[in-house]
């Protein structure tokens, strides 16, 4: 088993290999920090058991940071990465070459260069004209490229590729898109991160935005707020545990503003969950024989079998805590953000307290959110 400097499980998907050496395949990319390895029950070739072995190993930060997108416009050219940059490496004008009516040559002199507070945009201003001409990127004989390199995460790692070169042409509106709120999420440019609130990611910043701007179906927005990053923040009215992808619009006749003065192109956004599911459950049901506990919403079903390793069962009758070998789960086929549980051994009467524990690793919903820890909560019944 390997579990994460989170204390989380991480699933192995295979284990292949041959004699003294053998690789383990996982279905996720360790966090950085340390992992904890155990195995046991291994045998030699002659069938002997090797005895048990446990290492903790340092996972590192190689993820070279990629550019997720860049727009110009004007004298202003804005770019997004999918990593924290390094302020060092970003502000040096010597990684960064324009070309200018026909001919490359370095930042002028009167460029400023920086980051925003995530440290994912980064802004480039040049000057209102360069050599004698007023600057207008992707117009004819003026900017119409710009090459970066030796730009870093704040890890160290160079970006992939190490050479970024950006274009520019006549159709450079300068009018900020949405992109993909994450790139472990592609497809998805917001993210619902509280049951009443939504945030949108543009690949520039924006410093005005409306309720007006935006549209869900059957659902009713109560504020918006636009802070001057690239992330615009709708809250709901009502809380929700999802958002059904094609219902998220940003109308047509939108009024964003970005920061270099212009608008947004409008389109469907396609909000991720990153909600954890909930024990709502205030006591455990007793129905013919099982236990019933209700979350929050729909579970994964691919685990439910391990799904009993993430909850704590106590037996009143005599305060016994039971092991998780004792009982199993699984979901309710009809209304799978049911937990089902089966006691092994119903030869005791007695009430029962459930509670999930304080990191649990299995139950999940079906966007791959763990659920939170919760508070123990009573049968209705004995059994």
């Amino acid at each position: 088993s390997i579990q994460d400097s989170e204390d989380r499980v991480i699933f192995i998907r295979d284990i292949k290999g041959d004699g003294r050496e053998w690789t383990l395949n996982l279905y996720t990319t360790p966090i950085p920090g340390n992992i904890t390895l155990n195995d046991s029950g291994v045998k030699d070739l002659s069938g002997a058991e090797i005895k048990s072995y446990k290492a903790t190993l340092n996972v590192k930060d190689l993820e070279r940071p990629s550019l997720l997108g860049y727009s110009g416009y004007g004298n202003t050219i804005v770019m997004e990465f999918d990593n924290e940059m390094d302020k060092t490496s970003t502000t040096f004008a010597t990684n960064y070459l324009i070309t200018f009516n026909g001919s490359q040559i370095p930042l002028p002199t009167g460029t400023n260069i920086s980051l925003d507070k995530e440290g994912q945009v980064l802004t480039v201003t040049l000057p209102e004209k360069i050599s004698g001409k007023i600057t207008m990127i992707g117009t004819k004989n003026n900017l119409t490229s710009l090459d970066v390199v030796g730009l870093k995460s704040k890890s160290g790692n160079l970006t992939n590729p190490l050479i970024l070169s950006l274009q520019f042409d006549e159709t450079s509106t300068g009018d900020a898109v949405m992109v993909d709120y994450s790139s472990l999420n592609p497809g998805k440019q917001a993210a619902l991160v509280e049951p009443d609130t939504i945030k949108l990611k543009f690949n520039m910043p924006i410093i005005k935005a409306a309720i007006d701007d935006f549209d869900i179906d059957n659902i009713d927005i109560d504020k918006v707020i636009a802070n001057g990053t690239n992330i615009v923040t709708i809250i709901l009215k009502e809380n929700v545990t999802t958002i059904e992808d094609g219902t998220a619009y940003l109308v047509k006749r939108n009024n964003i503003e970005t920061s270099i003065g212009t608008g947004a192109d409008y389109g469907k956004f396609y909000v991720q969950d990153k909600l954890a599911p909930i024990l709502v459950s205030r006591e455990a049901r007793v129905r013919k024989g099982y236990i019933e506990i209700e979350f929050s919403e729909e579970l994964e079903k691919a685990g439910e079998a391990l799904y009993r390793r993430d909850l704590e069962i106590t037996r009143l009758s005599d305060n016994k805590i039971l092991s998780s070998d004792d009982y199993s789960t699984w979901l309710d086929t009809r209304n799978p953000e049911i937990i089902i549980i089966e006691l092994d051994d119903d030869k005791i009467n007695s009430k029962y307290t459930i509670r999930v524990i304080d990191s649990p690793s299995y139950i999940r919903d079906l966007s791959g959110n763990l659920v939170l820890k919760s508070s123990p909560i009573e049968t209705d019944d004995s059994l």
